[in-house]
C-alpha cells in the first residue's frame, strides 16, 4: 500500500506481523529537505531582526564558547603527573 510519502510493504505494522518499518519515499524526503533548507535560510535572519543588540551579542558569545569548547574537547589530551 502506498500513500504519498510513505510506502508500506507486506508484513508491516498494519497487520501486526513483520518488522513494522515504514519506508520513506525518496522523493518525499527531498521535498522536505528542500523546504527545511529554505526555512533555515530565512529563519536566522528573521530571528536576528527581532532580537535586540544585546541579545544578538549574547547569542554570538554563546555560539563562540560552544565552538571553542568542542575544539578543546577534540584537541586536548589528558596528562598525568609523573611521580618519581
Amino acid at each position: 500500500m502506498t500513500n504519498g510519502v510513505f510506502s508500506i510493504g507486506k508484513g508491516d505494522a498494519m497487520n501486526g506481523r513483520g518488522k513494522g518499518r515504514k519506508r520513506r519515499n525518496r522523493y518525499g524526503r527531498e521535498f522536505f529537505v528542500e523546504r527545511g533548507r529554505e526555512g533555515g535560510r530565512i529563519g536566522g535572519k528573521v530571528r536576528a531582526k527581532k532580537m535586540t543588540a544585546d541579545e544578538r551579542s549574547a547569542s554570538a558569545r554563546h555560539a563562540v564558547l560552544v565552538r571553542w569548547r568542542r575544539w578543546r574537547e577534540q584537541h586536548t589530551t589528558i596528562t598525568r603527573n609523573k611521580t618519581a
